[in-house]
C-alpha cells in the first residue's frame, strides 16, 4: 500500500486519516477499546506513510503534532478527545469548490 499511498492526493490522505480517527471514536462509544486501538494504529500508520511522502516537505510539523496527540489516544482512548482531533484535522482538509447545494 505504501506505493499506492503516495498516489493519493494530499487532501485524500488527510481524509483517510480522519476516517480512521472517526472509526476509533465510533467504536469507542460502544465500549470497544480494542477496536478503537486498531483504528488508531491504522491512523498512525497512515500518518507515517504521509510523512514519508515527499509532497509534505515543510508541513511535517503539523502532521507530527497530530501524530503525537493520536498516539496519546492509543494509550488512553477517549471518544470526545478523538472528535476534537478530527475537528483539528478537518481544518486542513480542503472542501471541493465545485459543490453547490440546490434548495428546493
Amino acid at each position: 500500500m505504501e506505493d499506492a499511498w503516495i498516489k493519493f492526493a494530499k487532501n485524500d490522505q488527510l481524509i483517510m486519516i480522519a476516517n480512521e480517527c472517526s472509526r476509533a471514536a465510533n467504536v469507542l462509544e460502544h465500549k470497544d477499546v480494542e477496536g478503537a486501538r486498531k483504528a488508531i494504529e491504522r491512523g498512525l500508520d497512515l500518518i507515517d506513510r504521509t510523512v514519508d511522502d515527499g509532497r509534505w516537505q515543510g508541513q511535517y510539523g503539523e502532521l507530527l503534532k497530530f501524530r503525537e496527540a493520536l498516539a496519546a489516544q492509543y494509550l488512553c482512548p477517549v471518544s470526545s478527545s478523538l472528535r476534537i482531533l478530527i475537528d483539528w484535522l478537518a481544518r486542513y482538509i480542503e472542501r471541493p469548490k465545485h459543490v453547490s447545494f440546490v434548495r428546493g
